[in-house]
């Protein structure tokens, strides 16, 4: 009878810390570490995605072929989704400052005369800081649309 020869163990790249047999898993383990992963990039697609932009990102692409097209393609779409999504959040903090200096206009029409100086004074200033805070804004999603529409 021969003597068993040893196999060198390894950790399960899992991450469950477990020795396999020389394996790079324990048995089902390597859907564990898939599913995980899964998990993490917010599910399949998200993976799916994720690895797409990293070859995308990463690949010697030809000049002129199809390859290039389809990755420039895909990267123009993302840029477009992110500006959508930059601009979708430039619409609520407008509609936030709009509602909050709408108020506190309201509020001076109405306590002009019984509000202290020192209120009436500082309703004025925050007034006028959320008025140039909607400016700001405004401006910035013109330059996202802009950017949005550019060549």
């Amino acid at each position: 009878m021969a003597p068993q020869e040893k196999v060198a163990t390894k950790t399960c790249e899992c991450g469950c810390g477990e020795l396999t047999k020389g394996g790079n898993f324990l048995p089902g383990h390597d859907q564990r570490l898939r599913i995980s992963l899964e998990k993490r990039a917010g599910g399949l697609l998200a993976l799916r995605d994720l690895v797409d932009s990293v070859e995308i990102s990463t690949r010697d692409r030809p000049e002129d072929g199809p390859d290039t097209r389809a990755a420039t393609q895909h990267i123009a779409a993302s840029k477009s989704d992110r500006v959508k999504e930059e601009i979708g959040w430039l619409k609520v903090v407008f509609a936030i400052l709009a509602a909050i200096d709408i108020s506190l206009i309201g509020w001076l029409a109405q306590s002009y005369s019984n509000a202290p100086a020192f209120l009436q004074v500082v309703a004025f200033v925050a007034v006028a800081i959320v008025t140039g805070g909607i400016v700001r804004v405004s401006g910035a999603a013109r330059r996202k649309i802009a950017e949005l529409e550019g060549p």
